[in-house]
């Protein structure tokens, strides 16, 4: 029987792609047949540009990199084998739910890299919401609500590791990531912002052109425009509550102003029970 020559030594055929319009035909299959997870035409299109780019296969994709909301991350399996292949050795010091800990060598190049769960509580990408209103919250000394992905100690560690692993080799032998980052920490800075609350029927939204509403001032509802100080205070509380992005960090430390002065005052706050009252606030709690 005749030997067959092994499979390392063949070189890697790339596919008779010729124009965009082939990229978008095999974009289109990547996407109907799931082969890279749940991808639509243009991701699927950027898989097999890149694939074509770097002169490698299909699945040599899938064993390297991850695709997320169309950002290509390198797996952290993948940065540790390359950094092995470029002659390099770790040691592991420590993987857990609190603490990961690496030492990395290549040539007279050496480091430490070291990240623990209480490191990352101080930082935003472990938070609910958009980064800006987090970092307020944490600068105010509240705690915001944490990602459920960070709920489970398994979670953690491997969140933990992966950054672990992408500092120490970023540092140690930069031409095993060029850039690309773990799917761990590319999840936390391309994840989908809360999407707008539609318009209350009736209410005409405000124009993006529109100037940004004054702190003092309800920014929606039947009430917009209408000073916080002149309303009652289940109102506010319901503002305080609510998730409108309409009611910034802001107007809702004035409110927390506005309550506090009622309190210390014990004055009674005026007192609404019409139809626009509570309109105006299940207006705000959207």
């Amino acid at each position: 029987m005749q030997n067959l020559p092994a499979l390392a030594a063949q070189p890697a055929a790339t596919l008779p792609v010729n124009s965009v319009q082939d990229l978008e035909i095999l974009g289109k299959v990547i996407s109907q047949s799931n082969l890279f997870g749940k991808r639509n035409p243009a991701e699927g299109l950027a898989i097999v540009a890149m694939c074509q780019q770097k002169r490698i296969s299909w699945l040599d994709f899938m064993q390297n990199f991850h695709m997320i909301q169309g950002v290509v991350s390198k797996k952290t399996d993948a940065i540790i084998a390359d950094f092995h292949r470029m002659g390099g050795v770790h040691k592991v010091v420590a993987r857990t739910a609190d603490r990961a800990e690496a030492w990395f060598q290549l040539g007279q190049c050496e480091y430490t890299s070291t990240i623990t769960w209480a490191d990352c509580l101080a930082e935003p990408f472990v938070y609910v919401g958009l980064e800006k209103d987090v970092v307020s919250m944490l600068a105010r000394g509240q705690t915001p609500p944490l990602k459920a992905k960070y709920s489970t100690p398994r979670a953690r560690m491997q969140m933990l590791w992966a950054r672990c692993v992408s500092d120490g080799v970023r540092v140690v032998a930069p031409e095993c990531v060029q850039g690309i980052y773990t799917p761990e920490e590319t999840a936390d800075f391309v994840e989908p912002q809360p999407a707008a609350p539609r318009p209350v029927q009736g209410v005409a939204s405000p124009s993006p052109l529109a100037p940004s509403p004054a702190v003092d001032t309800c920014p929606c509802g039947p009430l917009m425009g209408k000073p916080w100080a002149e309303m009652d205070t289940p109102i506010l509380q319901q503002a305080l509550n609510g998730t409108s992005p309409l009611i910034t960090v802001e107007m809702k430390d004035h409110i927390r102003n506005i309550l506090a002065e009622r309190e210390r005052s014990a004055a009674p706050a005026p007192a609404d029970t019409t139809a626009e009252t509570i309109e105006a606030e299940e207006a705000i709690h959207v």
